[in-house]
């Protein structure tokens, strides 16, 4: 009962936002385009790449290069096919269709990072180095979160 009680409350003091209102907010807490974090993971995965050459050739540690250029692409094509499909404007009517196509466009990015980490071994016959490219993968994945920091620390500054 005091549930209860507490839900009527909390929905007495929804008040929707104004147009102006909502303008600032969007304003404070601006959405990352599904290209730019992409377009960001390729910038972070070249750098991982040239690193990675670098390495191989002052080390001389064989197959790092294009390991971890395997690791950056495992992350880049799937991203790029699900914000394709994601995208499109194609048979999308309701919040269900949408949540469904998000759902089927994620499980083929998943399902195609997975085919392709499967088939390294045979892409890569001799040149592969799991370490580099799990690296590459890594760091093109979680590379995002420094677009997301970075426009975190400008916007309180």
């Amino acid at each position: 009962m005091s549930q209860d009680l507490i839900n009527e409350e909390q929905a007495d003091d929804f008040r929707p936002l104004s147009s102006e209102q909502a303008a600032v907010w969007r304003e404070q807490f601006p959405q990352e385009s599904v290209w730019e974090v992409v377009r960001f993971q390729c910038w972070v995965g070249l750098s991982v790449v040239a690193l990675a050459f670098l390495t191989e050739n002052a080390l001389g540690f064989a197959g790092c290069g294009l390991s971890a250029l395997y690791g950056v692409l495992v992350v880049i094509l799937p991203a790029v096919v699900c914000a394709r499909g994601l995208g499109s404007k194609f048979a999308v009517s309701g919040v269900a269709a949408s949540v469904a196509k998000f759902f089927v466009w994620e499980f083929a990015k998943v399902a195609l990072s997975v085919s392709m980490l499967m088939l390294a071994p045979r892409i890569l016959v001799n040149e592969l180095s799991w370490p580099a490219l799990l690296v590459g993968l890594i760091l093109t994945f979680k590379g995002f979160w420094v677009i997301v920091i970075w426009r975190q620390f400008r916007r309180t500054r």
